[in-house]
């Protein structure tokens, strides 16, 4: 068989889709073959081997981050699938490669890693570019967020229906993307999700973003307030990360299909450009302690829908004129100085465990504007 060097991978024009598939491409080895991505496609050409080889050790890759996931949440379920998957998408799916519907999804995955290097070059080229929707498989409903989850919201007619269709070469593609992008679970209100994080726009990162990404963020609390995510991932991600965008899933169960909880844009260059002085500071030890101390408690506002402590309460507004504070805003600094150090003043002779916590909140945000308004 003769090897193929270059492959391209048409990029579907949907957002929640594309980043899929951009999520598939970071799982690549660039080490192993270069990846360029034009406006519509991701072309990728190995420098060591068949490009099927290549690809291969992506599903791999893909395969190795699910089990990392199962391992932290200590979850059974390798991917979520409603009523509707389980009795019509899923089945169709396992019928492509004859596995039986009783073995988990990565069987299928595995499988058709084991097969793609002796699969014939036409074949493969012809399904992956240029993309097309209208392939024999319909998408699992945890792929399909396009196609329902956004558009049960505001100004959209509940009626809105777009009819897509993915051959199997794709939905391996989504499948891969799907397991590295998926990152940890978070509470929000009073429901469990999971949380996928994918690089933002069209970038690829010449670095193990997904390593870096889970080894990084794996303790984060929470996703609310947004400013205080921002401000965890400007400090705990590489100086070299890209931007990313945060997508908060409520898992499809029964009859109920996978829908958006929370979509949230990180733009880390824009802000670490802007915040320079104050990440610089977030390396001291007693004032990244300060600040992580702050958004701890400032994530369990975002935990339960019911009415919260006054420290979180407090802890929230720290954290947004933190938020602007840290990009150079001189009137913020004061701001964040003087509420802090008043209700700090306030509640230093005040019994209760409330007011022992409001004091110590704001004992971490007056030394952190401090720290920021002395700073030469």
């Amino acid at each position: 068989m003769i090897d193929i060097k270059e492959i391209r991978i048409g990029l579907p024009p949907w957002f929640y889709l594309r980043c899929l598939f951009l999520s598939f491409a970071n799982l690549i080895d660039f080490q192993k073959a270069e990846i360029e991505l034009l406006e519509n496609s991701i072309v990728v050409r190995s420098f060591v081997a068949d490009v099927r080889n290549v690809l291969a050790d992506a599903y791999g890759y893909a395969l190795q981050l699910l089990e990392e996931y199962l391992q932290q949440t200590k979850s059974k379920v390798e991917f979520p699938s409603s009523g509707n998957d389980k009795r019509w998408v899923l089945p169709a799916i396992y019928r492509q490669f004859g596995i039986a519907t009783s073995e988990p999804i990565s069987t299928v995955l595995k499988t058709y890693l084991q097969r793609l290097p002796n699969l014939n070059e036409n074949e493969i080229q012809h399904a992956l570019y240029p993309f097309s929707g209208k392939g024999d498989l319909a998408p699992l409903s945890t792929l399909n967020l396009e196609f329902y989850g956004y558009t049960r919201g505001p100004y959209f007619d509940g009626r809105y229906e777009l009819d897509v269709k993915l051959n199997f070469h794709q939905i391996m593609i989504c499948l891969a993307g799907y397991f590295a992008a998926r990152t940890f679970r978070s509470k929000v209100e009073d429901n469990w999700i999971s949380v996928l994080v994918f690089p933002y726009g069209i970038e690829l990162t010449k670095q193990n973003f997904y390593r870096n990404l889970r080894g990084n963020v794996a303790n984060l609390p929470g996703l609310k307030p947004e400013e205080g995510v921002i401000l965890w991932f400007a400090i705990n991600m590489p100086p070299d990360s890209p931007d990313l965008m945060i997508v908060g899933m409520k898992d499809s169960s029964g009859q109920k299909p996978a829908s958006v909880s929370t979509n949230l844009l990180v733009p880390l260059a824009a802000f670490r450009t802007r915040a320079s002085t104050f990440l610089t500071l977030a390396e001291e030890d007693s004032t990244r302690r300060a600040i992580m101390g702050l958004l701890g408690r400032s994530f369990q506002k975002g935990w339960q829908s019911k009415r919260t402590e006054a420290d979180v309460d407090d802890a929230v507004e720290y954290v947004k004129l933190l938020y602007l504070a840290a990009q150079g805003s001189e009137k913020d600094k004061l701001e964040l100085l003087m509420r802090s150090s008043r209700t700090e003043l306030f509640t230093s002779n005040l019994a209760g465990e409330t007011a022992k916590n409001r004091h110590q909140i704001a004992g971490m945000a007056r030394y952190i504007a401090t720290k920021l308004l002395t700073w030469t």
